[in-house]
């Protein structure tokens, strides 16, 4: 027969192995976050940009499909954001409080001056069903839901430079849609290493810069160059009435 000794010695040790590895798994989990902690910092201050881990704000204000009342219950753990030309950019690491998914990246561009087209640009599959405009790009049109109110406008807007950028942010994000509001994207894969955070961050700022490029020129064109109504656009430039010609398609709906 074990002596007590004995036994509480094989019952202490195995405790003390789950303890001692909790522990460690413990710190390799804050070594992890202060790491993920300084790329965002270290990224946020490159480009410009303020990075802040204080949380708060509702996650509403960074996806148009939920309301403010929504029962969608979230935290914002860490955020940067700036200004950029023409929009306002939040790009949050969100924690899930009734989702399948524990966290999501979420990411907006909010435009100071909205499009006014009833544009809507939306990913195959995800808050869009029924017919939609075609541009003719068959990977653009695969891959997006296009509507509009204005549909030659709208058009005009996605020139190739547009489309391009717009699949470019697709690749690197789950979801991307675009409204005359803004531009906001959505990930279930945190972006964990400078690489892919700053690659994220332009291929987002360079989607906003296309279509703010193409809004100015397409306003430049039908506001006929009246000067008062040119300055209240974003960023106009003197020779903006030259910088962009996109090619001219027809609206065609399937």
């Amino acid at each position: 027969m074990q002596s007590p000794v004995i036994q509480a010695l094989l019952l202490f040790v195995p405790l003390m192995f789950i303890v001692c590895s909790i522990a460690y798994l413990g710190l390799l989990f804050t070594k992890r976050e202060e790491r993920v902690k300084k790329v965002w910092s270290d990224i946020a201050k490159d480009m410009g940009l303020v990075f802040d881990t204080s949380g708060g704000g509702s996650v509403a204000s960074l996806d148009e499909n939920l309301s403010e009342s929504s029962t969608y219950m979230a935290t914002i753990e860490k955020e940067i954001r700036g200004d950029l030309p023409g929009g306002k950019l939040r790009l949050c690491w969100v924690h899930n409080h009734n989702d399948t998914v524990n966290s999501s990246l979420y990411g907006r561009v909010s435009f100071e001056v909205p499009f006014d087209l009833g544009m809507s640009i939306t990913t195959k599959g995800v808050f869009s069903t029924g017919p939609d405009l075609k541009t003719g790009d068959t990977l653009f049109d695969e891959t997006f839901t296009l509507r509009a109110r204005d549909e030659t406008a709208a058009l005009k807007m996605l020139s190739l430079p547009v489309r391009k950028a717009l699949l470019q942010v697709k690749g690197s994000v789950r979801t991307l849609q675009v409204t005359d509001t803004g531009l906001q994207i959505k990930s279930f894969t945190r972006p964990n290493d400078t690489k892919s955070l700053r690659r994220v961050i332009e291929e987002v700022v360079g989607a906003n810069t296309s279509l703010q490029d193409a809004f100015r020129a397409l306003s430049i064109r039908e506001l006929g160059g009246e000067a008062d109504a040119l300055r209240t656009l974003p960023e106009f430039r003197e020779d903006d009435a030259d910088v962009f010609q996109p090619e001219e398609v027809s609206a065609t709906s399937t």
